[in-house]
């Protein structure tokens, strides 16, 4: 199929995602100023992420903005609605920051994104991520500020309820001015060799596709990165062949806050 890109939007013909036919419920969090750890930000990448696994970016928005004084989120070039969304997004949420940044690849978005950070802290989420209410109450026990960097697990949860955790943990919470991402692909954080770290005791939800719209992601997207010049292709995500697929929504996510 060819594929129209316009301001913003990806025009695809008989372009449809799974979206969930309820309304979006998000109950009182009782004390949830007690809640919030003092001076910690959430900072995110986005590309394409006006639907996805986990309820898309209006979700993302609206289950972790009231936990956190700041959000920043950069959009690298997003051709669907996402950066229109964003945008509206900044009159109902007056802790959202949004910045453009030009794709150049992972590491390089989420450096961008902690560049003159607003808050000591920072917690690094994506779009299909969350982190509970349960799950935040859990960290807010084990923070420490004597700590540098924060390690936490993730759940990688599939429609059909099996749970996959990674292997290892993800270093995901962490002094924003010390933070420096590298590799392209599969970012991770460079630790300063006397870092001091700790466990979170939390762990993050991942909603991840279809067992075959996850195969198709990494078969079709990932498979755009040269290993060899070390360069990501810069191919929005919705002009890539079976991206509708991965896209859908994961039902398992109403089984987690805030649905109800």
């Amino acid at each position: 199929m060819d594929f129209e890109l316009e301001d913003h939007f990806c025009e695809r013909e008989n372009l449809q995602i799974m979206v969930p036919d309820f309304p979006l419920v998000y109950p009182q969090i009782p004390d949830i100023e007690s809640l919030k750890i003092e001076d910690l930000g959430i900072y995110s990448i986005v590309r394409d992420e006006m639907e996805n696994p986990a309820g898309g970016i209006e979700d993302f928005l609206k289950s972790h903005a009231r936990l956190f004084d700041f959000i920043r989120i950069v959009d690298t070039g997003s051709n669907d609605k996402t950066r229109k969304y964003l945008e509206k997004a900044k009159s109902e949420f007056s802790n959202l920051e949004v910045l453009d940044h030009k794709w150049n690849g992972f590491s390089d978005a989420r450096n961008f994104s902690l560049q003159n950070p607003k808050t000591k802290w920072a917690l690094v989420l994506d779009a299909d991520e969350r982190l509970t209410p349960d799950e935040f109450k859990r960290l807010k026990q084990a923070f420490d500020p004597d700590f540098e960097v924060f390690r936490f697990s993730l759940a990688n949860i599939f429609p059909d309820g099996t749970q996959l955790f990674n292997q290892g943990w993800l270093d995901r919470l962490f002094v924003a001015r010390k933070a420096v991402f590298s590799k392209c692909v599969f970012e991770s954080l460079s630790l300063e060799k006397d870092a001091k770290l700790a466990c979170a005791d939390a762990k993050i939800l991942h909603f991840v596709p279809s067992w075959f719209g996850n195969d198709l992601k990494f078969k079709n997207y990932y498979s755009l990165f040269d290993a060899e010049t070390g360069v990501f292709t810069d191919k929005s995500p919705c002009g890539v062949n079976g991206f509708t697929e991965w896209r859908k929504f994961n039902p398992e996510r109403l089984n987690y806050y805030p649905f109800k």
